[in-house]
């Protein structure tokens, strides 16, 4: 029988594909054909050698399921365009703050606490710029007279936090002295609001806060004479250079521009102790 009378099997059969397999690998290392395909990984405990027929190159293969006989992962890896939990978890914690309060046992109507960010510190100084808080460094956002929750907060106006910040960078010590005279839910929204306020204002300062109707709460001078006395590292304020701001000037109302002042403790603290007294209006940007 001459080579053309073959059957044709036989013919195709002359064409064969070599592929070489390792046991630790699922990909083939050499294919040797005219012909391209796909064919499934085949998986041996030992490098072997197999031969496939042009028939078989042309002909679909079946796809048995891959059993991998190696525990390791595999090695394609889809990775999630979504955060990871961990990820997800570390933003969504806000930054720590380092506000602090800090007890005074002798006087448990006068709460004392102090902001002091990792890079600027709490400083004494012979220069103190002292604030109310409520209608001057912040206001309601409600417009209520009373804040509703501890979120009830807006700084005051845009120039307070670049003015403080320009106190800070000129030498002067930032101090708070509000009146609280708060009872239950109302005093803890209070102390809530701090640290997000000293967040927000990213200054070191101290604040004082009379909760009771007592010699602290003005428009008596005990918070400005407690902190001259205490927590100014024994520095001797320069009375000078020093002031006081504060919306409770005892201010008539101006017809469509603002009301009356619902009080005038803000001015005669001021000048009980001495100081400088100038209202927010005047005194931020």
């Amino acid at each position: 029988m001459t080579r053309s009378d073959q059957p044709q099997e036989q013919q195709q059969s002359s064409k064969i594909a070599t592929i070489y397999l390792d046991d630790d690998s699922d990909t083939e290392s050499s294919l040797t054909s005219t012909t391209t395909t796909t064919l499934a990984p085949l998986f041996t405990t030992n490098k072997r050698k197999r031969t496939l027929s042009s028939t078989d190159l042309n002909s679909p293969q079946p796809q048995p399921p891959i059993q991998s006989l190696s525990s390791d992962p595999p090695t394609k890896v889809i990775r999630s365009s979504l955060p990871t939990t961990t990820s997800m978890s570390a933003t969504s914690h806000r930054p720590l703050h380092h506000f602090t309060f800090h007890p005074v046992p002798s006087t448990p109507s006068l709460l004392h606490g102090t902001y002091s960010p990792p890079t600027l510190p709490l400083l004494p100084s012979s220069k103190v710029a002292a604030f109310d808080l409520d209608g001057t460094l912040i206001s309601t956002r409600s417009g209520n007279t009373f804040p509703r929750n501890k979120d009830d907060w807006r700084v005051w106006s845009t120039g307070v936090v670049p003015k403080l910040s320009k106190l800070h960078e000129e030498g002067f010590t930032i101090l708070i002295l509000t009146n609280q005279n708060y009872k239950g839910i109302r005093l803890e929204w209070f102390k809530q609001k701090l640290p997000d306020i000293a967040e927000t204002f990213q200054i070191p300062f101290r604040v004082l806060a009379a909760t009771e109707k007592d010699m602290y709460r003005k428009p008596e001078g005990g918070m400005w004479q407690r902190f001259v006395k205490e927590w100014n590292g024994g520095v001797e304020v320069d009375m000078d250079k020093s002031f006081y701001v504060g919306d409770a000037a005892g201010r008539p109302d101006i017809p469509r521009r603002r009301p009356k002042d619902h009080s005038d403790s803000d001015l005669k603290m001021a000048q009980a102790v001495n100081l400088p007294f100038h209202t927010p209006e005047d005194f931020f940007p």
